[in-house]
């Protein structure tokens, strides 16, 4: 049986009661590894389900768990809470899924470094945590051997975008409009300090300048990963700079397509007149906006790789170390780092027909 509860305004409420009248059991605090147990109860926790990307991997968790539950001999109960951004809420969640003997629990945290008070409190209930795509500060991963994180590296990301870029440009595409020998860019970055935002602005600029380009900032701002918020900001740039823009840098694609909204409000890609856009992850619009010539690249952020990494471990906590699960990606330390991919036209129509395949 499958649990999604979406975001409402009375979850805070309904955490904060579960807290104070659960009722506890004598064993509510084992490791799920038990011998000849076969029912398990695993609680799931989002930073906001409003985000595409973590939506993907979030259905293709509860798609592999219940693929394998037939050939690893078990039931699993998967719960999924929506903890809308909010990190106080986050952590009543959790604390409903201790208290309430949950036997694994998979965290995308709202914010890394409240990481650590996740893991105190899971360690202290031996609770196996596997964390996903928001990784711990690296010391908080240190406290206990039975915490794991799944996820992709910022670095790898921020590199690949700027190396799209560089191709691009190396295979014909004009950006210095103006010809005054720079490439005048805005960058939409995720959360204000974020390590995944630093890091992907970061090593995106740092290669195009060490392929020689001059690179001019004319403003960075936060979406906060959403399209909506994306959009205002490129609807102010477009007053502020217009056609001095030469090229969007955006942490994602849902802020990557919210400044495509607000550039064709603004008759952008209507003949001539266009500027290119690069994002991260790979979402199905933006593969269309590839198609559409919106836009001339992302960073497939494999998601469907992730979850089965997830699944992969998530059976392996409950003692279930048999599965032929086909995974690409090694551990390490307790680390999952699952590689990127650069899309651009060139591919784009071999990762929508993995992905069309994946959502059948």
């Amino acid at each position: 049986m499958r649990k999604y509860t979406k975001k409402s305004s009375m979850l805070m409420i309904v955490s904060l009661m579960i807290m104070l009248f659960s009722g506890c059991t004598g064993d509510k605090y084992s490791n799920a590894n038990q011998r000849g147990k076969k029912d398990f109860k695993v609680g799931m926790v989002l930073y906001n389900a409003e985000d595409t990307f973590i939506s993907y991997i979030r259905d293709m968790v509860d798609y592999y768990i219940e693929l394998y539950e037939d050939e690893a001999g078990v039931n699993i109960e998967l719960e999924v809470l929506d903890s809308a951004n909010n990190q106080a809420l986050q952590n009543t969640q959790i604390d409903h899924f201790i208290k309430n003997g949950y036997d694994v629990i998979l965290a995308n945290t709202v914010d890394r470094e409240e990481a650590s008070m996740i893991i105190d409190k899971v360690q202290k209930a031996k609770i196996d945590t596997i964390f996903f795509n928001r990784e711990p500060v690296p010391q908080d991963m240190k406290k206990w051997n039975r915490i794991y994180y799944v996820g992709s590296s910022a670095e790898e990301a921020g590199r690949m975008q700027g190396e799209i870029l560089v191709d691009a440009i190396n295979n014909g595409l004009e950006l210095d409009k103006n010809k005054d020998g720079k490439i005048q860019y805005v960058m939409i970055e995720g959360e204000y300090g974020h390590q995944d935002a630093i890091l992907r602005t970061y090593h995106c600029i740092k290669v195009l300048e060490e392929n020689g380009l001059n690179m001019e900032n004319l403003a960075t701002d936060t979406g906060r990963w959403f399209k909506k918020e994306a959009k205002e900001k490129m609807e102010n740039w477009l007053e502020e700079f217009g056609d001095k823009i030469e090229i969007v840098l955006a942490n994602n694609d849902e802020m990557a397509l919210g400044a495509i909204e607000a550039m064709k409000a603004y008759d952008y890609f209507n003949g001539d007149q266009w500027i290119p856009v690069i994002g991260v992850d790979g979402v199905d619009e933006a593969l269309e906006a590839i198609e559409a010539g919106t836009m001339i690249g992302t960073i497939l952020n494999d998601y469907d790789e992730q979850a089965k990494c997830i699944v992969y471990k998530l059976y392996q906590c409950i003692g279930v170390n048999d599965l032929n699960i086909n995974i690409s990606t090694q551990e390490k330390d307790n680390y999952f780092w699952v590689k990127h991919k650069k899309v651009t036209k060139e591919n784009v129509n071999t990762v929508k027909k993995h992905n069309s395949i994946l959502k059948k």
